[in-house]
């Protein structure tokens, strides 16, 4: 995995000799200190329009998060891979680990076969993540989505209208909120909360909703 994004990394930058490879590491270094120690704070906030802060995050949190889902799912053993879930709404997913974790556990249980997979992305900086996701979506995901199709939409998060007028209830959903708890304001709580029964309610049956985070934070 790490490989494929430093390829990614070094194919977007225009990095094509070993010591353009080497310097080009060497200058994130800071950039990724900067981003430990904002994660160290709550609420977490960085510069997501800065590409060498999505770098450092590709390269020191990504591969990691990648898994979370594929233990979460695995709870239920291979239950929802029966199932023929096809559909994922990611909140706060940034470059998208998540489906990478779906992934995974799919082809953990034989059950990735020429599905047509839509993952609906939101974030409050899906734009700007969009650098990511490419490298994402052009350099790993391809590795490992056998004969499946991924589509893949991202929408900025607005906290107080996060859904827009998509429709829920159509089909069953896997619905993820992973590592994105930490950059909600206790301003801002009451407003997440009620959303989050609007779309409980809103939710065909047989859909699931994971919750992959800490169990507390400072305020």
């Amino acid at each position: 995995m790490y490989q494929g994004l430093l390829n990614g990394l070094y194919a977007v930058n225009n990095i094509t000799t070993q010591q353009g490879q080497v310097n080009y590491l060497q200058a994130l270094q800071e950039d990724v200190r900067s981003l430990r120690r904002a994660f160290t704070v709550y609420p977490v906030a960085f510069d997501y329009t800065n590409n060498k802060i999505q770098a450092s995050y590709l390269l020191t949190y990504f591969p990691h998060y990648t898994e979370l889902l594929q233990v979460a799912l695995n709870k239920t053993n291979s239950a929802i891979a029966n199932e023929n879930i096809n559909r994922l709404l990611l909140f706060g997913s940034g470059p998208c680990p998540e489906i990478i974790g779906y992934l995974k556990y799919l082809n953990q249980h034989n059950a990735n076969n020429g599905r047509t997979i839509h993952a609906t992305i939101y974030d409050i900086a899906a734009t700007h993540w969009q650098y990511s996701r490419n490298i994402v979506f052009q350099n790993l995901i391809p590795t490992i989505k056998r004969q499946s199709t991924i589509n893949h939409s991202a929408n900025d998060l607005r906290i107080d209208n996060p859904f827009g007028n998509v429709t829920l209830a159509q089909e069953k959903t896997i619905i993820v909120f992973q590592n994105c708890l930490n950059e909600i304001t206790e301003q801002k709580h009451q407003t997440v909360i009620d959303n989050f029964v609007k779309l409980y309610n809103a939710l065909a049956s047989g859909s699931y909703i994971t919750i992959i985070d800490l169990s507390e934070y400072g305020s």
